[in-house]
C-alpha cells in the first residue's frame, strides 16, 4: 500500500519543514502580521502575509490546541512550550508560503491548457484517500487529515482537484506522444491489480480492550484497594478469570471490571490493549489466537488466552469492528494507468517537462537588511538596550 501511495504521488500529507520567520508580539496568536508585507515572490507574483493569513490560522489553532495540552500533562516549563512554539510557528509560516506557491504554479500551468475537471475521476481520488487513511467516510476523512497534519476541508480537495488535472494532463501528453505503445493498456492496470490486491485490501480490525491477570507472584501480594490485581498462584488465576468472564456474559460492563482486577488498566487508556488489530498486527501470541481476536463480532468477548511466555492471562472484548474492505479497480483505474505509464522511461521528458514548470515558481523569500554584529565591546551594551528594543530587533532577525 505504501508503495502505491508513492507511485500515484497522491502528495497530500506535507512536512512541515524549512527556515526562519518569527512574530514574537504573541506566538500563539493566529495572526501572521501586517497582511501587506510581502515575505516571497513565485514567479515574480508577490506573497504577502495577508495571502497565507487562511491558510495559516487553522493550522496554527490546531497545532497549538494539541501541543499545549500535551506539553501540560508532561509538565513542561512555559518557556520550553514558548521555545517550542516560536519554532513551530516559523515552520509552519514557511509550509503556508510553499503552498501558497504551489497554488500559484497551479493556477497558472493550468490557465492555458484548457483542461475541464474530470468530475467522476475527482470523486473516485476523494474514495481513495478515505480508503487510504483508513476512515469510515468523507467526514471522518476530513476530521483525520486535520487531526493529524491540521489540513482543512479545502485543502485536501484542492489537492485532488489538482491530481485529477494534472493525471488527466499527464495522460494526454503520453496519448499525444509519437510513442504508441506509451500509454499502460486497460490489461497491464488489471494485472498489476489483480496481483498487488493486498495494497488495495483493508483487512479487518477491531479495537481490543484487555483484563490482564498477573499469578505465580504471592511474594507480592498486596491487601487494600490493589488486592484484586495483587499476585496469586495459577489456579486461582484461572478461577478468577473463569468469574470475571461469567459476570462479563451476564451483561456486568468490561472497562469497571477490568478498572478493579485488571493488571494493565490505566487513568489514560483505560482497559484499550490495541486499536485496529488485524491479522497483520505482530503480537506475543501464537498467530492462531491472534486470528481468533481478529473474528471477534461487536461487543464479543473471547476466551480466556494465556500469554505462553509470562505468568498472564488475557481476556479480550472486541470494539469498533471494521470488516475487510477492497478498493474496486474502478476507482482506481485512471490513477494505475496514469502513475504506470510515468513509470516507463520514456515518459521522462514529460515529468522534466512538468518539473520545469513548476519549478520557475519555487518560493524566493524576500531579504530583508541583516543586522550589524555587535563587538565584544558594544555586547554589554547591546544586553542593557534589549528589552527596549526586542521588538525592532526582531523585525530584522527574519
Amino acid at each position: 500500500m505504501k508503495r502505491f501511495m508513492q507511485i500515484v504521488q497522491i502528495g497530500l500529507i506535507l512536512s512541515l519543514a524549512f527556515t526562519f520567520w518569527s512574530c514574537k508580539d504573541n506566538v500563539k496568536s493566529t495572526k501572521v502580521g501586517n497582511p501587506a508585507k510581502v515575505l516571497a515572490t513565485a514567479g515574480g507574483v508577490e506573497i504577502t502575509n495577508g495571502d497565507i493569513q487562511e491558510m495559516f490560522a487553522p493550522r496554527w489553532k490546531g497545532y497549538v490546541d494539541n501541543y499545549t495540552k500535551s506539553a501540560k500533562k508532561q509538565k513542561i516549563s512555559k518557556n520550553e512550550i514558548n521555545d517550542h512554539l516560536q519554532t513551530m510557528r516559523e515552520r509552519l509560516v514557511s509550509y503556508c508560503l510553499d503552498m501558497a506557491a504551489q497554488k500559484i504554479a497551479y493556477e497558472a500551468f493550468f490557465s492555458d491548457k484548457d483542461l475541464a475537471l474530470d468530475e467522476a475521476e475527482y470523486q473516485n481520488r476523494i474514495k481513495q484517500l478515505i480508503f487510504f487513511v483508513d476512515a469510515k467516510d468523507e467526514a471522518d476523512m476530513f476530521d483525520k487529515f486535520y487531526k493529524e497534519n491540521y489540513m482543512t476541508k479545502e485543502d485536501v480537495l484542492e489537492q485532488c482537484r489538482v491530481q485529477t488535472l494534472m493525471n488527466d494532463y499527464l495522460l494526454k501528453l503520453a496519448t499525444e506522444s509519437e510513442n504508441e505503445a506509451l500509454v499502460s493498456t486497460d490489461e497491464a492496470v488489471e494485472e498489476y491489480y489483480n496481483q498487488r490486491i493486498e495494497e488495495f485490501t483493508r483487512p479487518r480490525s477491531v479495537d481490543l480492550q484487555v483484563i490482564t491477570i498477573n499469578f505465580d507472584n504471592a511474594d507480592e501480594m498486596e491487601e487494600g484497594e490493589n488486592a484484586n490485581k495483587a499476585g496469586r498462584d495459577e489456579d486461582g488465576a484461572h478461577a478468577l478469570a473463569d468469574e470475571i468472564v461469567a459476570k462479563l456474559n451476564s451483561g456486568e460492563d468490561f472497562n469497571k471490571l477490568a478498572k478493579k482486577y485488571s493488571a494493565t488498566w490505566d487513568k489514560e487508556t483505560k482497559a484499550l490493549f490495541q486499536a485496529n488489530f488485524t491479522k497483520f498486527s505482530r503480537m506475543f501470541l501464537p498467530a492462531e489466537e491472534s486470528e481468533k481476536l481478529v473474528a471477534l463480532n461487536e461487543g464479543e468477548v473471547s476466551e480466556v488466552i494465556a500469554n505462553p511466555t509470562s505468568n498472564q492471562l488475557y481476556i479480550f472484548k472486541a470494539e469498533n469492528v471494521k470488516e475487510e474492505v477492497v478498493l474496486p479497480l474502478d476507482i482506481l483505474k485512471k490513477s494505475l494507468k496514469t502513475a504506470l505509464t510515468m513509470q516507463n522511461p520514456e515518459a521522462r521528458p514529460i515529468i522534466e517537462t512538468i518539473s520545469d514548470a513548476m519549478r520557475e515558481y519555487e518560493v524566493v523569500r524576500v531579504k530583508e537588511e541583516a543586522e550589524e554584529v555587535a563587538t565584544p565591546e558594544e555586547e554589554h551594551n547591546h544586553d542593557h538596550e534589549h528589552d527596549h528594543n526586542h521588538d525592532t530587533d526582531h523585525d530584522h532577525a527574519h
